[in-house]
C-alpha cells in the first residue's frame, strides 16, 4: 500500500478563494506552479454559463430536504426554496447568553431587528421556511457543498486529468473563506464549521478565514500598486465593501510601497446591515402594490422568480437616472423602467403592458434612496474617523461587492462624501468590483502559504496591523487589595495562606488597540495541582471572554462580559521536571505544583488563534471550540 502524502509534505498548492455573500456568491483560485500567479475565476455555473456570481438560494425537496437544487437551479419564489440564510448564522451565534437563558432564534431576531421591520419579516420567513431537520448551519453547509463540488468540476474542466489527478498527492487545495468583518468571531467559526462540513477539510486541503473587505482591500490595493505612481505612502483609502445583506467598512494607510506594499489599518472598522437585499423588499412590495397582493400570487413560483431576478440581476445593477432634468437626453435616456410579470394581462391603468411592468423613474429611486442614506452615513462616519486618527486627508473611497458596482450608488455617494476640510471624496469603482472580494482572497491566500513556508517572515502580509473590534480575556484570580478590589469578592487561599481576589479580567486585548500581523498576545498565568497530578487532571477548560465597549469592565462577572470560546488545554505530556515547580503550602499543608503559563493569542483576518506556552516555548496541545449556546460560566486557569 502507497504510503499517503502529508499536507505538509506537499509542495503545490490551488489557492482557492470562496466569497460566500448573503445574495450571490463567487470562486477563483490560483495555482502555485503558475509563475505569472495568474488568479482565474469561475463563470460557468450550473443553469448558467456566463456569470461570475452564483445566486446564494437553495431549494429543498417537499418531501425529502437530503434532496435539493441550489444557486441558478433553485426557483426563488417557491415555498421550499431559501434565501438570505447566510445572515442566520450570525443570527444563531447570537444567541449566546450571559448568566441565563438562550432566548429562541425568532425572539432575538425581533430584539436585534426593531429598527428593520423588513428584514425582521424576511429572516423570520426564512426561518418558518427551514425544514424541519435543518438549522442554519445545515442549510450553510448544503449550499457550500454545491460550490465545493462545482469549484472541483471547474478544476477538473480546466486542467488535464494528469494534473487533476495529483490533486492530494503533489498539490494541495487550499481554501480561503470570507467572512464579513461586522460578524461576531462565534459567526465567522460557524461558517467555518459549515465549510468543512461541506468537504473543504479532506486530508489535503487546508481552510482560512479572511474578511470580506480586507480581502477586497488587498485585490484593489495589490492592482493600483502595479500602475507607477498611484500609490503613496501615506495615502489613506476606506474600503466600502457593498454586499447583499451588509455593509463592510475598513480604512488602510499605505504603511510602505517598496520592496513589497504593506499597509496599516487605521481605525476599527464598522458597518451595518444595509445591505442590496432591502432594494429587493421595497420592489417586491411596490410590484405588490401595483398588481395586487392576489396577482402577485396568482403569477405563480416561476414567474415570480423571474420578475424578482430581473430586478436582482438587471435593473438593480443598471439604473442609474440622470441627475438633473438638464442631463436627460430624451432619446436614450428612460423616463420609465420595465419589469417582466409572466402571465399578467394588459392594463393601462396598473401600468402593464404585454407582459411588462412600467415602473417610473421617481418609483425606482424611492426603492434605492433610503438604503443609500444609511450607506452615506456608514461612510461619512468611517471618513470621519480615519482622518481623525491618521491626520491625514481620506485619498479615496473604494466601492466593492455586487451594490458597490451600482452606478448609481457611485454617482450618490460622489455628490455626498466629503473630507474634513470639505473637499468632496473621490470615489473609485475597480472594473471587476463584484468579483474583487473572492479575488483578493487567494492573493490572501498565496502570501499566508509564502508566510507560512518561510519565503516571507512573519508578519510581512500586505496588512501590517489590524485594530481590534472587541476586547480579549480570561477571568483570573489575583491577590486581594483593600480598597480596590470588592470585599464581596475575596476569598483565602489555605495554599498561599493570603487573601485573594476572584473574577477579576486579564484581557489579552481591549478594543480598538493596534495588533501587529503575526503577533503574538501574551496573559502570564499560574495552574495549581496536587503532587500527585494524574495525566487526565492537566486537560482542563479556560473560557475566554470578550466584550464590545470601548473600556472594558475588570469584573468578570459584568453583564457587558459575553462568553466566546473554550479552550481546552492538554499539559499532560508536559515534563513535570523542566516546567512544575515544587511550593510548600501555607499551613504545613504539604507541597503542590505551581506552573506557570502563557496564555497566547493571535488576531489575524477573519479569525482568532489561542495557544499556549510554558517557559517561553510552545508545549502542550489546545483546542478551541465555540459553544454557540452556552452561558457564560466564570471558568479560570488560576485554580
Amino acid at each position: 500500500m502507497a504510503a499517503s502524502t502529508s499536507r505538509n509534505d506537499i509542495k503545490e498548492a490551488i489557492v482557492i478563494g470562496v466569497d460566500f455573500g448573503t445574495t450571490f456568491s463567487g470562486v477563483a483560485w490560483c495555482y502555485t506552479g503558475d509563475p505569472t500567479n495568474n488568479i482565474r475565476t469561475v463563470k460557468s455555473w450550473p443553469g448558467n454559463d456566463n456569470m461570475v456570481k452564483v445566486p446564494s438560494v437553495i431549494q429543498y425537496g417537499v418531501r425529502d430536504s437530503s434532496r435539493y437544487k441550489w444557486g441558478f437551479d433553485a426557483a426563488l419564489e417557491a415555498p421550499n426554496s431559501l434565501q438570505w440564510f447566510k445572515l442566520l448564522l450570525n443570527e444563531q451565534s447570537a444567541g449566546t447568553a450571559v448568566y441565563g437563558r438562550v432566548p429562541p432564534m425568532p425572539q432575538r431576531l425581533s430584539e436585534t431587528h426593531r429598527g428593520d421591520a423588513d428584514q425582521l419579516a424576511r429572516l423570520l420567513k426564512t426561518i418558518a421556511s427551514l425544514p424541519e431537520d435543518k438549522t442554519p448551519l445545515a442549510v450553510v453547509t448544503d449550499y457550500l457543498k454545491g460550490i465545493y463540488q462545482h469549484t472541483r468540476d471547474a478544476l477538473d474542466k480546466a486542467y488535464p486529468t494528469s494534473f487533476t489527478s495529483s490533486i492530494g498527492k503533489d498539490i494541495a487545495l487550499e481554501f480561503c473563506l470570507t467572512v464579513p468583518a461586522i460578524w461576531n468571531d462565534s459567526a465567522k467559526d460557524l461558517t467555518l464549521q459549515a465549510a468543512r462540513a461541506a468537504g473543504m477539510s479532506e486530508s489535503h486541503v487546508k481552510i482560512k478565514t479572511v474578511s470580506e473587505p480586507e480581502a477586497a482591500a488587498i485585490h484593489c490595493l495589490k492592482t493600483f500598486h502595479q500602475t507607477e505612481d498611484s500609490l503613496k505612502v501615506g495615502d489613506v483609502y476606506v474600503i466600502a465593501d457593498c454586499g447583499g445583506g451588509t455593509v463592510d467598512l475598513i480604512s488602510y494607510q499605505i504603511k510602505t510601497i517598496e520592496p513589497r506594499l504593506q499597509v496599516d489599518e487605521c481605525v476599527a472598522g464598522t458597518g451595518g446591515l444595509c445591505g442590496s437585499t432591502a432594494l429587493n423588499r421595497r420592489f417586491e412590495a411596490l410590484v405588490k402594490e401595483r398588481l395586487g397582493t392576489t396577482e402577485w400570487e396568482n403569477m405563480g413560483t416561476v414567474a415570480r422568480s423571474n420578475t424578482m431576478r430581473h430586478f436582482d440581476t438587471f435593473l438593480k445593477i443598471k439604473f442609474n437616472p440622470p441627475e438633473s432634468a438638464d442631463e436627460e437626453d430624451e432619446e436614450f435616456d428612460p423616463d420609465s423602467y420595465h419589469c417582466p410579470v409572466p402571465g399578467v394581462p394588459n392594463d393601462e391603468v396598473r401600468g402593464i403592458h404585454r407582459n411588462q411592468l412600467v415602473l417610473t423613474t421617481e418609483e425606482m429611486t424611492g426603492i434605492f434612496e433610503p438604503t443609500f442614506a444609511e450607506i452615506t452615513s456608514l461612510v461619512q462616519q468611517q471618513i470621519t474617523a480615519a482622518e481623525a486618527k491618521t491626520g491625514a486627508p481620506v485619498t479615496g473611497v473604494l466601492l466593492v461587492g455586487g451594490f458597490g458596482s451600482s452606478p448609481y450608488l457611485f454617482k450618490y455617494l460622489s455628490k455626498k462624501l466629503k473630507r474634513s476640510d470639505g473637499v468632496p471624496v473621490k470615489i473609485l469603482q475597480p472594473p471587476d468590483a463584484w468579483i474583487a472580494i473572492a479575488l483578493g482572497a487567494v492573493s490572501y491566500g498565496l502570501s499566508m502559504r509564502q508566510v507560512r513556508e518561510g519565503i516571507l517572515p512573519s508578519g510581512s502580509g500586505i496588512v501590517g496591523s489590524r485594530v481590534a473590534r472587541f476586547s480579549y480575556g480570561i477571568s483570573a484570580d489575583e491577590p486581594f487589595i483593600p480598597g480596590l478590589h470588592p470585599a464581596n469578592k475575596m476569598y483565602y487561599s489555605p495554599l498561599s495562606g493570603s487573601f485573594w481576589c476572584r473574577g477579576r479580567m486579564q484581557w489579552f486585548v481591549t478594543k480598538n488597540k493596534r495588533i501587529s500581523d503575526g503577533e503574538d498576545i501574551e496573559v502570564k498565568l499560574v495552574k495549581h495541582c496536587p503532587i500527585e497530578v494524574k495525566p487526565e487532571q492537566l486537560v482542563f477548560p479556560q473560557e475566554i471572554l470578550s466584550c464590545d465597549l470601548d473600556k472594558p469592565p475588570e469584573d468578570a462577572e459584568s453583564t457587558d462580559v459575553r462568553h466566546l470560546l473554550i479552550f481546552t488545554a492538554d499539559l499532560s505530556g508536559v515534563s513535570r521536571e523542566e516546567h512544575f515547580i515544587r511550593r510548600k503550602a501555607a499551613h504545613e499543608l504539604g507541597e503542590y505544583f505551581a506552573i506557570p503559563l502563557s496564555m497566547l493569542m493571535r488576531y489575524e483576518s477573519g479569525c482568532l488563534g489561542f495557544s499556549m506556552a510554558v517557559g517561553g516555548r510552545a508545549v502542550g496541545k489546545g483546542t478551541v471550540s465555540y459553544d454557540h449556546e452556552t452561558p457564560h460560566s466564570g471558568s479560570r486557569l488560576d485554580d
